[in-house]
Parts: C-alpha cells; structure tokens; sequence
C-alpha cells in the first residue's frame, strides 16, 4: 500500500477535522511527514506484534554453560565484526539475521518437536525473560533449535519520502485498525481534554479492529516449516 493511500485515508476521515492532515490544512503537508510517518511505523509495529503478519525462522546452536541466548546479531555466525566469544546463532551472509524479533512464538527441537513456552509446569518449557533473550534450562552442546518469531515490518522511511512511491506494509484489511492506531497517537499529543478522549476513542477503536480481524481470520498465519536440521546441513 503506498503512503499516499494513508494519508489520503487519514485526510478524508480521523484526520478531517484535525490541524495536522485534515482538510482544513489541505491534507498532510511536507511539514507534518515526519511526525505521521513516526506514528504510522509505531502503528506497523504494534499490528506486527499482535497479528503473525511476518514470520521468520532462526537457528540457535546450544552450549552445556549457557542457559540465556541473547538473540542479537552480536551473536550470529555472520557477524565477523563481532568480538563475543560464542556465536550461537547459525545464520549466513546470504541470509543474516538483523534483530528484528518481536515475539518468539515456536520453538522446535532437531526432531521437529515443538517446546513449550513460559509454562513452568513443563519438564521441558524455554523461557522468554525479554522479547529478544531465551532461557533454555535443559542446553546440551549437542542440540540446536528452532526458533520461528514474529518478525519487525520495514519502516517507512522519514527522510526525503515521496508519498506516491513509498510503500507502507500492510495488507488492505488492516488499513482501518492503522489509521486508527495513528489517530490515537495524534490526539494524545495534545493537551486538551477533548482531544485526550478521542485518543482514547481511537485506541479501543484499534483494540476492536484487530480482535475482528482474529475472530474472522482475515490474516492467515504463516506455518513455519521444520523439516528438520539434520537436512539443512546442520549435522
């Protein structure tokens, strides 16, 4: 979906009345760019966390002395600039991994069995004490995982965008909940008593969007594929 579409969204509705982008001011002007654009990548990383929009699969190679994985870059294969001892993560030039967890939402063994999560009732559960950490209670140096993780979307660019061209990615059913994700952010900038009320409009109005669009499933979840490590080269 291009910017523009957003902003034309934006200027014929949430943002009719509104001094930044609505019809009054003309629409959204350059002046306004950077502070919308802000607000429609904070919205693109809340519909990310809460809808499995981009889903990514990493591998983590376990060591008998480490319980806590950091899964940063730091720690990937690939870095070659990175001076921490242990690079735990199996990436590759070609395919690097770029910090771009947002929740970690399977985990697989070399058997492509799935762990549980969080649940300390199981003999076997991994923890998630951060969005980007892993605690793994039961790490053998001989056993890797498989992580599959909500990944973070591109950013629309602040600088020097052209709003005809950019791209904002997001498919068309959930422009609504965005449009309204950014109207929240916008009137709760303001002071006024008034316009903190219809940011809170606007929040329950996202809220409610995204729940209607899991209760109808209008987004299909991706199905991480593990064939397995031992036919990835792994072993």
């Amino acid at each position: 979906m291009l910017l523009q579409e957003v902003f034309d969204y934006l200027t014929y509705g949430e943002l009719s009345q509104f001094f930044a982008g609505g019809l009054e001011d003309g629409g959204v002007q350059s002046g306004s760019y950077p502070k919308i654009i802000h607000n429609i990548n904070m919205g693109l990383t809340e519909l990310y966390k809460d809808l499995p929009l981009s889903t990514r699969e990493v591998y983590l190679q376990l060591y008998d002395h480490i319980a806590t994985y950091t899964l940063h870059s730091d720690y990937a294969e690939s870095n070659v600039g990175s001076v921490q001892p242990y690079k735990y993560i199996l990436d590759s030039v070609y395919e690097p991994f770029i910090d771009n967890i947002l929740i970690l939402d399977s985990v697989f063994n070399e058997a492509g069995e799935e762990y549980p999560i969080n649940e300390s009732g199981q003999t076997y559960s991994v923890f998630t004490p951060s969005y980007n950490t892993i605690q793994v209670p039961f790490a053998d140096s001989a056993n890797t995982l498989s992580l599959v993780y909500r990944a973070a979307p591109t950013k629309v660019q602040i600088i020097g965008v052209n709003p005809a061209t950019a791209d904002v990615p997001i498919p068309p059913q959930l422009l609504p909940a965005l449009i309204s994700y950014v109207a929240h952010k916008l009137h709760a900038a303001s002071n006024s008593v008034e316009e903190a009320n219809l940011a809170g409009m606007f929040y329950n109005k996202y809220k409610q969007q995204v729940a209607e669009v899991k209760l109808l499933g209008l987004i299909q979840t991706e199905t991480a594929i593990n064939n397995k490590f031992w036919s990835n080269g792994w072993r």
